[in-house]
């Protein structure tokens, strides 16, 4: 009885050495540092499983301000991903894309331009909006992106005007009133075009980036992230400080991606000085995610195609869970995107 006892304790102390051992080897891989940065060969702690299967909802777009005059702005920080690209001026404007999430109020809204509508169309959006540029409304009409389209001029039961702030910075919509809209007119609620975006541990050798800093166009707007180790996010920096939300949440997306894409001339009737973006191609960009860049670059092979992007070793980059920030910025116009650790 005692030799069977004394086998039995010798066996359990294997195996709890052998546990401790393999668990020393896992933590030694997947090390996180004191700033909260996975290690330099790309591996994190991994992120929380996906749902075993895509959500189908259908994703809401909706074109928001960005103007001074226009902050605090509504939403951001509910969207489940954030498009900012240049408009006329040097000025950048903001589209928000809503999957899964819910938010009550989202604005203000503003019009739309055509590089947008191809950014929209990749999820197969409801495309929400007050006006556009000439082209913009022409694209729609003849429905060149398929996208089903919300207006605040024909759609107007969609949209609030707040009276406590001046036009043209006053429109809002949710995403409740948006989905009656599309109940009502008897759109799609689901869609196919799953998010093929990859949510994984990189893979990628990272550079360490606590701050970055990003100029859309020479002379235009700039941008600039701070990595905080707390909420693993990057917090959007304005005036030094990190900017919020109007309900005072700290606008900070889990993973920035910057696309260099071109500035083309689109039809300006008015001279207004509008622009276009090269949306369809390829070009560099820059992944930063969990405190690390991944330099990389950018395709997509159609308007209806998925921007992808990709390491120097040609493997998709995948993405933190949580919210995406996309900035586009002008690749000949001098847009520049800079960090440091």
């Amino acid at each position: 009885m005692k030799r069977e006892l004394a086998a039995l304790m010798a066996l359990l102390g294997i195996l709890l050495m052998s546990a401790a051992y393999f668990g020393w080897i896992r933590l030694a891989r997947n090390p996180l540092d004191a700033s909260g940065r996975g290690n330099l060969n790309g591996n994190e702690a991994a992120p929380p499983a996906p749902d075993a299967a895509p959500t189908r909802i259908r994703p809401l777009a909706v074109m928001i301000d960005n103007h001074p005059d226009a902050r605090p702005q509504s939403g951001v920080t509910k969207a489940d991903a954030v498009w900012e690209a240049l408009v006329e001026g040097g000025l950048t404007r903001d589209m928000l894309i809503f999957r899964g999430a819910e938010a009550e109020e989202i604005g203000p809204v503003r019009s739309s331009r055509p590089y947008f509508q191809v950014w929209a169309s990749e999820s197969d959006a409801v495309y929400a909006h007050v006006g556009g540029s000439d082209e913009a409304l022409k694209d729609l009409k003849i429905g060149k992106f398929g996208l089903d389209d919300v207006d605040e001029f024909k759609d107007g039961k969609a949209f609030w005007r707040d009276r406590t702030r001046s036009a043209p910075h006053n429109a809002y919509t949710s995403t409740g009133r948006l989905r009656d809209l599309i109940k009502a007119n008897g759109w799609s609620a689901e869609t196919e075009a799953a998010d093929v975006s990859s949510r994984a541990a990189l893979s990628a050798i990272g550079t360490p980036a606590g701050s970055i800093r990003l100029t859309y166009m020479r002379g235009g707007a700039e941008a600039s992230f701070r990595w905080n180790a707390s909420t693993r996010s990057y917090d959007l920096l304005r005036d030094g400080r990190p900017a919020r939300d109007r309900d005072g949440t700290v606008i900070s997306p889990r993973t920035l991606v910057v696309l260099e894409e071109n500035v083309i001339p689109i039809d300006d009737p008015h001279a207004k000085g509008l622009i276009g973006v090269a949306t369809v191609g390829s070009g560099n960009a820059t992944v930063f995610r969990d405190g690390t860049a991944v330099v990389g670059g950018w395709k997509k092979k159609s308007p209806s195609d998925r921007t992808r992007v990709f390491d120097q070793d040609g493997r998709q980059i995948p993405f933190a869970d949580g919210q995406v920030w996309y900035s586009v910025i002008g690749a000949n116009r001098g847009g520049t995107v800079k960090f440091e650790p």
